[in-house]
């Protein structure tokens, strides 16, 4: 069972980006899904903390860091606040 945090995306915004974050895979999946890898990333915006201090639940901080990294370079993060900023 995975532990909630306030600051967890809910299903209704997940819902709206589910396609912009989630990539067609050919292969296996990975370990850690990007709703998780997303949450974590949250976490740590909402709480000013490191990577290598998330709690042990959430994905490898490497993976995190990956994810935020990979997000950034495709332009999907900027999309994420533009999403963002038209919500109230």
């Amino acid at each position: 069972m995975e532990k909630k945090y306030s600051s967890d995306i809910t299903d209704e915004a997940y819902n709206e980006i589910k396609e912009i974050i989630e990539e067609k895979r050919r292969g296996p999946k990975g370990k850690y899904t990007e709703r998780s890898k997303l949450n974590a990333l949250l976490y740590l915006l909402v709480n000013g903390s490191s990577y290598r201090n998330l709690p042990s639940h959430f994905p490898a901080f490497r993976s995190v860091f990956k994810f935020k990294k990979k997000l950034e370079n495709k332009g999907i993060m900027d999309k994420l606040i533009e999403i963002g900023k038209k919500k109230p």
